[in-house]
């Protein structure tokens, strides 16, 4: 699959509700989130030290991709694959198939 379009930076509002839609501890995955752990007991205790109700950092934000087109594979084991780009027209798509 390959997407073209715009990366629109979303706004503080949305940040703060997806921020609180998260729920408890999963809110460390913000804040260390990609940062080696040396095993599973370390991380659960990570977890733990966790504050109930963290403040979001002001690094964390949201992104929106804003699609213009969408080309799909299909992968097929004989090669002729299926493939469509996606456009978008308005609010509607348009689809075409597309040789492999």
């Amino acid at each position: 699959m390959r997407v073209e379009g715009e990366v629109v930076p979303v706004g503080d509002e949305e940040n703060e509700r997806h921020w609180r839609e998260r729920q408890g501890k999963r809110e460390l995955v913000a804040f260390r989130q990609s940062e080696p752990v040396a095993s599973r007991e370390e991380l659960e205790q990570l977890v733990e030290r966790v504050p109930e109700d963290p403040p979001r950092p002001a690094f964390w934000i949201g992104y929106r991709v804003v699609p213009h087109h969408v080309d799909v594979w299909v992968a097929d084991e004989g090669y002729v694959h299926d493939r469509f780009r996606y456009t978008r027209a308005g609010r509607a798509w348009d689809v075409v198939r597309l040789q492999p």
